[in-house]
């Protein structure tokens, strides 16, 4: 749909402010569809998140049960690339396989200080 340059504007403002000021974010998790991977807007946002504001940026990319099998090799070789490119820690999730999420439940808990059990 279409959205009016100047509220383009206005919400682009409005999300910096909010993530410059917060002093409470500590990490910032960005979802993908694990079927499209980063398109070029991703790209802009990712790039926007790191100019406005230092905090740790942390990739989860859904719906890894949606890769089908053949694609499976050339789908690991691309996340190699983007967790380079990026640098950044890459989790992914599915709904039928449990390890992702398993893992990414550790990786919170330990980064907030949380003792499970």
């Amino acid at each position: 749909s279409y959205i009016p340059k100047k509220k383009i504007i206005k919400l682009d403002n409005l999300i910096e402010g909010y993530l410059s000021k917060r002093a409470n974010i500590k990490k910032i998790f960005l979802l993908f569809d694990a079927r499209h991977l980063i398109k070029p807007i991703d790209k802009i946002i990712i790039d926007s998140l790191l100019e406005i504001q230092r905090k740790e940026v942390n990739f989860i990319f859904t719906k890894i049960d949606k890769i089908k099998s053949l694609d499976k090799k050339k789908f690991s070789e691309k996340m190699e690339n983007i967790s380079r490119e990026f640098n950044k820690k890459i989790f992914h999730t599915s709904i039928k396989e449990s390890n992702g999420i398993v893992l990414l439940r550790k990786f919170l808990y330990k980064q907030l200080d949380i003792k499970v059990g």
